[in-house]
């Protein structure tokens, strides 16, 4: 855009187009208090623009359709960044819809549907709506892969202080929409219904208020409130972007009909919620009407069957919320007559004329050399600095994505705008936080000055809250909805209030969020932390821990609390309760959580809050993992039935026949694999297809065989990427059951297979089960059972306590307690502050447990004492004993050792220090690595350097300080610290990484050398996942077996090795095209003609693009060439010496020569069966 003025009200296009020119006062209407009627932090709309608890409410946002099916890491990441970016509304997906439920499963374990508008239906396994035959209507899925992925954004969203614009349906496709509901009516017998009859189908139209009115009254279990009760749902949209060209020029009004009818049924059900219809802002003018602004017509005639201007007159619609997509409509938007300008401006004047407000719902450029100017000027528009009477309440940017599993979600249609820092689309991602500032500027908000403010109850000191008042005066404070009273336990001085001691005294000790209520505009809101000195607080034995829910892997998590004088109430999770005896059982201070509580967690990091009456809560980082998706081959339990068995296992055509089928054994379901090796061919088998797996940490497969005693063979066969096979081959000379550890260097390439390879284990795609003949019989049966990749074996856990910690009342004196797993070890000594304890005195050994005496813990102080436990293979645990009333009256107390902090940091060393503590002799201090705490320091200075880190890693330490008084050393607690190391130093990013050339299934990357680097690393996003395709110390290389006419995301980095540690560089990132396809089509009516007994004469149709063909025979477990041709009129050929009544599959293509190259089209595929005799 060029030539862009200030304040176009005055210029010909802005006179020409001005609908209705309301008055600049427009956008200064007086604010007050809330709306009647309208709940406390519910969005709402008044006049132009929306408001929050009496205050205006501009705001910034964007969409993120992926955050209802992803993980809640991946969630997180994007609330997390939004916020951080200052946006204020999301807009997701309401609906998931799929077809109908089968049962089953496939290979990954997510269920199959039948009859879908999208696909598979599910993303990730996820799906919201379902079609049951049996009750012959759809079925909403309210379960942890269903509605509660909505309810968990909700929640997060509602934490980060924004809210969800929210879809019920899609006009498209992609997630199901309209059209999964005209494929439902077809489960019915219903036939013959397009997309557009969505409108105006009651059977339709009565499914979609089903699915709102369960919606609207589901109940959310994070929060404990139905979704029609949310704050954090902004609004509820009735469509994505619905379109209805059925009714062209809305002779019918069939969109403006609907839209009435629904958002009218919304509001019953929710009539504290806005409403939006998701349109996209198509206008209903003649044809040409405005030609002399607009390059393109189509976005105003009609055509869609949508009129923005009359549809904005339903009044249960609140805000119109048009689209811009100038790249799609064919728009113009640089020099004169710029249609992005002609579009702002006409639907801020229509919401304008009618009192509404409008939000830019969608936008985006794809073209990034000029998004960030037209963006830029773009803002300037909506934000109201442009035309006198046009403003936009909101905006929503298409769309922000972060990262999931270490890597960016990838940019599939080039409109994302990235939420992290510092990716390729930084510039655009500062100038959208600007505009975000902008327009969170224009709010009237009363904030105040510090709102995270503490109190101590050993302090008398009133507390002081300071407000900056834009609107009305102070008028009181609520605490979790019940007003405090003023002159008794707060004063109103002008903008502050004083809260008084005596009450905060009264209030338990965390967090409370109170609310300072105002005359005019909004009520902001403190939070005060309640502490008291003189309570001890409570601990726990770990803060954080990792589980493998892999049953082969999976461990119990205790965790032991010591609540000091605290009264222990139970463990949260996402501030809900957990269930006691349910989720976790609590013996005396020992919680374990249940097997069932720890499967149900998703993977990732879990919080877990230990909460303590009158004691500070304790947080405790649970990492979830499951390695079953990478390690498992199969264990056959997710199967239901033989179908859906044999669907899995593929029968190579070329072997004899073979039967699968399931049966119960004493683990769970294993496979019946009958199988028969006479002639024609000598063996049978079945393919098993896998996701692409890195097994490369993995030693090898392991499987569980039951055997016949045949003498025949059993063999394992693994399948890579690059389409090479390698295979173990195992005589079945016994009966009954046995397990196989087969390490991958025992697989070696069948004779068959041409050429030589060796198995890449970075990408096993294909596991294959073959029963071979060279026994006593031609047929028999395996069971094969628990096939997985098997790594190293653990050593078996050695010597060490149960209980970790105890306590000894001096008041009350008993024996102690203690018991051990000794593993086959021995107890070769105890000690406690460096004293050796008197085995005949001190402690008494009986089997497993190990009694401390009254003589040793009489003459301990008060306080914590360490009592290690060695043991006979040179490993020790420690037990930790609490003294209480003793009467060693010894000052043996520690003080907590105050600003623990780092001073520096390189790319490989943190510096750490503290303040000298003088009750200390000296300090102890720990590094969380390799999952356990290790200590790096222990002495007398206040300082201390971690060494052999790395670069841009964050580490968690933790110091403690103690003191030795009669040989014994007593310990404070521990104080944390987390801090980052600095970014490499010592090897640079790649620089000029670039496409140097791209064909129709290939693209050559080169890239700069770098001289401190001893190779590179290139990989390419495919398949949901980064996969690497070179390592070596070259400076290019080319990606092979790509789409034409598609865009691959690449990456690189440089490494080097020194000390035997690998280093790496930071990815640079390249976004790079494969050329289009040169154009050789597939061949097509490739049959059988006729057939002998031994015979086949199979033919197919010229290929006028082609200049001959090639055609394969599978046989022998490989496709051989059967024909080669020099021209393309030979369209057929005889295949002889072939078997009678057996199937055999061929292949063909069509090939020409481009210059030096032979392009090559898609494989044709036909099975074709010989005569019988």
């Amino acid at each position: 855009m060029t030539g862009f003025k200030k304040r176009l009200a005055s210029s010909a296009l802005a006179t020409a187009m001005t609908l209705t020119a309301l008055p600049v006062s427009v956008f200064f209407i007086s604010t007050g208090a809330a709306a009647e009627g309208v709940p406390s932090g519910f969005a709402y709309a008044q006049g132009t623009r929306f408001m929050l608890d009496g205050s205006p409410f501009y705001y910034a946002g964007t969409n993120c359709y992926y955050l209802t099916f992803k993980s809640q890491e991946a969630v997180d990441n994007v609330f997390k960044d939004a916020e951080a970016m200052g946006l204020k509304v999301i807009r997701v997906w309401g609906n998931l819809d799929v077809g109908v439920k089968t049962g089953t499963t496939d290979s990954e374990g997510k269920p199959v549907f039948t009859n879908n508008n999208d696909g598979s239906g599910e993303k990730d396994g996820v799906y919201f709506q379902y079609f049951d035959k049996d009750l012959g209507k759809p079925v909403t899925n309210f379960g942890e892969d269903g509605i509660k992925k909505l309810d968990y954004a909700l929640y997060q969203a509602e934490k980060h202080g924004m809210k969800l614009l929210i879809t019920f349906t899609n006009y498209w496709d992609a997630f199901g929409g309209m059209g999964q509901y005209v494929k439902w009516a077809e489960e019915l017998g219903i036939t013959g219904l397009k997309k557009d009859d969505f409108y105006t189908n009651e059977t339709l139209k009565g499914w979609y208020k089903d699915y709102i009115n369960g919606l609207l009254n589901h109940t959310n279990p994070y929060t404990n409130r139905k979704l029609k009760d949310e704050p954090s749902v902004f609004a509820w949209e009735l469509a994505n972007e619905p379109r209805c060209n059925s009714d062209a020029q809305c002779k019918d009004n069939i969109l403006y009909n609907w839209a009435k009818e629904m958002s009218e049924y919304v509001k019953s059900i929710d009539p504290n919620h806005m409403v939006s219809l998701g349109d996209e802002g198509f206008f209903n003018r003649p044809y040409g009407y405005f030609d002399e602004y607009t390059t393109s017509n189509y976005a105003f005639y009609g055509a869609e069957g949508v009129d923005f201007e009359k549809l904005m007159t339903i009044d249960t619609l609140d805000f119109g919320t048009p689209h811009l997509y100038l790249d799609q409509w064919g728009m113009k938007h640089t020099g004169t007559g710029q249609d992005d300008l002609l579009w702002f401006k006409i639907h801020g004047e229509t919401c304008a004329e009618l009192d509404k407000p409008v939000i830019l719902e969608e936008f985006g450029l794809t073209d990034r050399t000029i998004r960030d100017s037209e963006y830029k000027q773009w803002f300037e528009v909506l934000e109201g600095n442009v035309y006198d009477t046009v403003e936009y309440a909101g905006t929503n940017y298409w769309m922000i994505a972060s990262y999931i599993d270490g890597a960016l979600y990838p940019d599939y249609d080039q409109y994302t705008v990235y939420g992290p820092e510092g990716t390729e689309t930084e510039s655009t991602r500062q100038l959208i936080m600007k505009h975000a500032a902008n327009m969170t500027a224009k709010n009237n908000v009363n904030t105040i000055v510090s709102d995270k403010l503490s109190f101590d109850r050993a302090d008398n000191t009133d507390l002081t809250v300071t407000a900056t008042m834009k609107e009305g005066k102070i008028s009181g404070i609520t605490l979790d909805g019940n007003a405090l009273t003023e002159g008794k336990d707060f004063t109103i001085n002008n903008n502050s209030v004083i809260i008084k001691a005596s009450y905060l005294k009264t209030l338990e000790l965390k967090n409370h969020e109170f609310t300072l209520n105002c005359t005019a505009g909004s009520s902001p809101k403190f939070t005060v932390n309640v502490t008291d000195v003189s309570i001890p607080a409570p601990t726990l034995d770990k803060y954080i821990a990792t589980v493998d829910k892999n049953l082969r892997h999976y461990k119990k998590v205790n965790v032991g609390y010591d609540k000091k004088t605290s009264e222990f109430r139970g463990i949260k999770l996402n501030d809900q309760y957990l269930k006691a005896g349910t989720d976790y059982t609590d013996n005396g201070g020992l919680v374990t959580f249940s097997d069932s509580f720890i499967k149900s967690l998703s993977e990732g990091n879990v919080t877990l809050v230990f909460d303590f009456y009158e004691g500070a809560d304790r947080e405790f980082m649970l990492t979830v993992t499951d390695t079953s998706a990478l390690e498992d081959i199969d264990t056959f339990e997710s199967y239901t039935g033989d179908s859906q068995l044999s669907s899995a296992y593929e029968m190579n055509t070329s072997g004899n026949d073979v039967t699968v089928s399931l049966v119960d054994n004493a683990n769970g379901k294993a496979m019946k694999f009958e199988y028969n090796v006479s002639s024609p061919n000598g063996y049978c088998g079945v393919n098993h297809t896998l996701s692409q797996r890195n097994v490369a940490n993995y030693t090898g497969v392991s499987i569980n065989l039951t055997g016949d005693n045949s003498g025949n063979t059993f063999t394992v066969q693994l399948r890579d990427k690059n389409d090479n096979y390698f295979e173990k081959e195992i005589t079945v000379n016994f009966s009954g059951e046995k397990t196989f550890e087969i390490p991958f260097e025992e697989f070696a390439a069948p004779s068959w297979q041409s050429g030589s390879a060796t198995l890449d284990t970075t990408s096993i795609v294909q596991a294959s089960f073959y029963a071979g003949n060279g026994g006593n019989t031609d047929t028999g049966t395996y069971i094969i059972d628990d096939v997985y990749f098997y790594g190293e074996k653990q050593e078996a856990e050695g010597a060490h306590l149960i209980d970790k910690t105890g306590t000894f009342d001096g008041s009350a004196p008993a024996t102690v307690l203690t018991k051990l797993v000794l593993n086959g070890q021995a107890i070769s000594k105890i000690t406690c502050g460096g004293k050796t304890l008197d085995s005949s005195t001190d402690y008494s050994w009986n089997g497993s447990q190990v009694t401390l005496n009254t003589p040793f813990t009489q003459a301990l102080a008060n306080g914590k004492h360490e009592i290690v436990y060695h043991f006979s293979d040179s490993t020790t645990d420690t037990f930790t004993l609490t003294v209480i009333n003793s009467a060693v009256t010894d000052d043996t107390t520690v003080d907590n050792v105050t600003g623990f902090t780092s001073t520096n940091a390189t790319d490989s060393s943190l510096t750490l220090a503290w303040n000298k503590n003088s009750k200390a002799d000296g300090y102890s201090v720990e590094i969380y690595k390799g999952g356990k705490w290790n200590e790096i320091y222990n002495g007398n200075s206040a300082g201390c350097t971690a060494t052999g880190l790395k670069a841009s890693s964050t580490y968690s330490f933790r110091i403690r300080a103690y003191k030795t008084s009669g040989g014994t050393t007593y310990y404070g607690d521990y104080t944390r610290l987390a801090a980052k190391t600095a970014d490499s130093s010592v090897l640079g990013p790649v620089i000029s990484f670039t496409c140097k050339s791209a064909t129709a299934n290939s693209v050559t990357l080169g890239w700069a050398t770098n001289s401190k680097a001893d190779g590179y690393s290139v990989e390419i996003y495919k398949g949901g996942k980064w996969n690497e395709i070179y390592k070596g110390n070259s400076t290019s290389c080319t990606a092979t077996g790509l789409n034409a006419n598609s865009t691959y995301t690449f990456r690189i980095r440089a490494y080097k090795t020194s000390g035997g540690a690998v280093q790496y560089s930071d990815y640079v990132r390249l976004a790079a095209k494969t050329v289009e396809s040169s154009g050789v089509s597939n061949v097509t009516s490739f049959r059988k003609i006729s057939a002998t007994s031994s015979e086949l004469i199979i033919g197919w149709a010229m290929n006028n693009s082609a200049e001959g063909y090639i055609v394969e025979l599978y046989r022998g477990g490989k496709w051989t060439e059967a024909l080669r041709t020099c021209t393309n009129n030979t369209v057929g050929f005889i295949a002889g010496d072939l078997k009678a009544g057996a199937t055999y599959t061929f292949r063909i293509r069509a090939y020409k020569t481009s210059g030096d190259t032979v392009i090559y089209s898609n494989y044709t595929r036909l099975a074709a069966v010989t005569n019988a005799n």
